[in-house]
């Protein structure tokens, strides 16, 4: 590891308000010619933007869902289905694959920060994410773009609505040096991180774990807060480190349960409103946190 790519992941974190910014300015909503059963794919953070949205258009009576890109047993295409191909690259060939097999049937969207690249040019329509290049190689910013981009083309979210989010980021961003280092200090190190959510927001948690295990190699895991006490509690003991994001009803049971067995866990407050907004929000802490545990790491 470089300390210049920790130095470009830095700068690719200190820039997302900027994309988000870029992404509402010039979002264009695709016409979905009256189709409303969404179907969502893509690998890695793609996949987890595309959970946290799909699990809004089902809360509010919709019918969406959410597949690996290499998955085997495929949703087959249909004249009502809308495909949301999703990758930041636009060369991901599980979900070229995937598209491809939806061709000339379903609606094709392809979700992508290249709006020349091959997926883009096989879709029905285009949903740029004007991330702008991340010099680091880790998908933060088109993180955030996905599922900005998928929750305002499926209406379930308005430019009114995540237009805040903007400065929320940058809020969050401003602040860091007075709540990032007590959670860096406490996963430094951990011999295991589990990152705990909501399971309306497991896509959030498994971007978190992934961002730990991406950039300072951290061990980490997501799991859905309340499945975490019939799966996950079994390791949690002293040194075992949990990452939480505030705001699900078992929180007090996990806190007890954490409390008995001696193991350490920091809380991610949630950020207020919806939960795309919220989702949006929050993904930077561990960005953030990641990234000086990278430095730590690096110095070693």
């Amino acid at each position: 590891m470089s300390a210049d790519r920790v130095e470009q992941f830095r700068a690719d974190i200190a820039a997302s308000p900027d994309a988000l910014a870029r992404l509402l300015d010039g979002f264009v909503a695709p016409d979905l010619a009256g189709r409303r059963r969404f179907l969502f794919t893509g690998l890695g953070s793609s996949r987890f933007a595309a959970q946290l949205v799909a699990a809004q258009v089902q809360h509010h009576g919709g019918s969406a869902w959410v597949e690996s890109a290499g998955t085997s047993a495929a949703t087959p295409s249909a004249d009502d289905l809308v495909l949301f191909a999703i990758s930041a690259s636009g060369r991901t060939r599980e979900v070229l694959d995937a598209a491809a097999a939806h061709q000339g049937r379903s609606l094709v969207i392809a979700v992508t920060n290249d709006p020349a690249s091959a997926l883009a040019e096989t879709a029905d329509a285009v949903l740029p994410l004007r991330a702008g290049v991340e010099a680091s190689g880790i998908a933060g910013r088109s993180f955030r773009a996905t599922i900005a981009a998928l929750a305002l083309a499926t209406g379930i979210a308005e430019d009114s609505t995540l237009r805040p989010a903007v400065d929320a980021i940058a809020g969050r961003l401003a602040t860091a040096d007075a709540w990032a280092p007590p959670i860096v200090a406490a996963l430094d190190g951990a011999p295991a991180i589990d990152v705990l959510a909501d399971a309306a927001l497991i896509g959030l948690a498994e971007q978190a774990a992934l961002m730990l295990r991406e950039a300072p190699r951290s061990p980490a895991h997501a799991f859905d807060t309340a499945d975490w006490l019939h799966t996950g509690v079994y390791l949690a003991w002293a040194g075992h480190q949990i990452l939480a994001l505030a705001g699900g009803p078992v929180d007090d049971e996990v806190a007890a349960t954490l409390a008995r067995r001696g193991a350490g866990w920091s809380i991610v407050p949630a950020h207020p409103g919806d939960a795309i907004s919220r989702a949006i929000v929050e993904s930077v802490v561990a960005e953030v946190v990641a990234e000086r545990l990278w430095r730590l790491v690096d110095a070693l």
